[in-house]
């Protein structure tokens, strides 16, 4: 049995998990147990206890379960928890919950026409580099449905922080892409950028 250990907010909370089972799945515990089970704890990134336990469920199960908001409870989003769940498989190698994440994250935003908050894009680019699958998704998923309103009052987030640098790069690059190039260059409507009218 290997035993997980999971700092969050000065309260470690400890789970266990067959080491076989984990480390067939993700590569970071089969490179740090390395055929060993002299290890007999690791720790983890301080994600929400429910997003381990969502992952256990998908290592044991082979399922997501899929919960409505609450929306008297934003810690109870279900983009948060897919968004740690799919930070937590990509820092420890494990494509299927990678993909499971996506998957859900996908399913979520088409069914209910709601994009990943801020806050919820923010923990995706803190704990992944580079052109990953959850960037490219969160990237078409705002340059696909995001709105000027909607982006507005995400703009500053719920604790102030905005959206990161590398995403608003990238959702520009994703928008011009996108876009193809147009018939005429804007039409020809420079009219349209005037600061007013000039007194003739």
């Amino acid at each position: 049995m290997l035993i997980i250990e999971v700092n969050r907010h000065g309260r470690v909370q400890t789970y266990g998990i067959h080491a076989d089972l984990i480390c067939a799945r993700s590569a970071f515990f089969a490179a740090s147990l390395n055929g060993s089970r002299d290890v007999k704890a690791i720790g983890l990134p301080p994600f929400d206890h429910r997003t381990y336990n969502l992952y256990f469920q998908l290592i044991y199960t082979g399922r997501l379960p899929s919960k409505p908001d609450d929306p008297a409870n934003t810690d109870e989003d279900e983009f948060t928890l897919l968004c740690e769940l799919y930070s937590l498989g990509y820092i420890i190698k494990d494509v299927g919950a990678t993909n499971g994440a996506l998957e859900a994250m996908f399913a979520k935003a088409f069914e209910s026409a709601k994009l990943p908050s801020c806050e919820q894009v923010s923990i995706i680019y803190k704990n992944t580099e580079g052109p990953c699958g959850g960037r490219r998704m969160v990237v078409d998923l705002y340059a696909n449905g995001a709105t000027g309103d909607w982006m507005e009052t995400q703009a500053e987030g719920d604790q102030g922080q905005g959206f990161p640098r590398e995403f608003l790069g990238e959702l520009v690059m994703g928008l011009v892409t996108m876009r193809g190039l147009p018939d005429e260059f804007m039409g020809g409507r420079t009219a349209e950028y005037y600061d007013g009218e000039e007194d003739l």
